[in-house]
């Protein structure tokens, strides 16, 4: 009879045993990748939403015509359609509007992306001396660009 010989391998349920370790650590590895990817795009949503909200409350106070109400408009940005609530109202004793600018994407549920509040001061009245000077300004303006256009000869080039 001959001896039997060690054997100096794994065996067979030593491998499905370490089989089995590497499968959970890769799910867990793919699980946090793919949160990680999902929050990324969750920061990049609300940054944009957040451009879009400092943008309307820039157009709103550079308006100088702004009234109390609720309007919705829309804006693309970043090649998504981001839909604006914007709610005006008037502060009590002072000249100053309040609004309340939300964000939303209109793909998603409904919830705000960005919320932001801005102070918009009143346009002062124009009285109508200012309108008479505003338009002089104007009239006087566009003399003299007629005037350099008129005095300058078309020169030819020299060779």
């Amino acid at each position: 009879m001959m001896p039997l010989r060690k054997c100096s391998g794994m065996t067979l349920i030593e491998v499905l045993v370490a089989l089995v370790v590497i499968a959970l650590s890769l799910g867990a590895v793919i699980t946090s990748i793919n949160q990680s990817v999902t929050d990324f795009d969750d920061v990049r949503s609300r940054s944009f939403a957040h451009w879009v909200a400092m943008n309307r409350a820039t157009e709103l106070q550079l308006e100088l015509a702004a009234t109390p109400g609720t309007t919705e408009t829309q804006e693309l940005l970043a090649g998504r359609e981001w839909l604006i609530e914007t709610t005006i109202s008037a502060i009590p004793g002072s000249d100053v509007l309040r609004a309340n600018i939300r964000v939303l994407l209109e793909e998603e549920d409904g919830s705000a992306l960005a919320d932001m509040i801005a102070y918009i001061g009143k346009a002062a009245p124009v009285t109508e001396k200012q309108e008479q000077e505003q338009e002089a300004e104007d009239q006087n303006n566009n003399d003299s660009d007629e005037e350099e256009s008129a005095a300058a000869p078309d020169r030819e080039q020299e060779p």
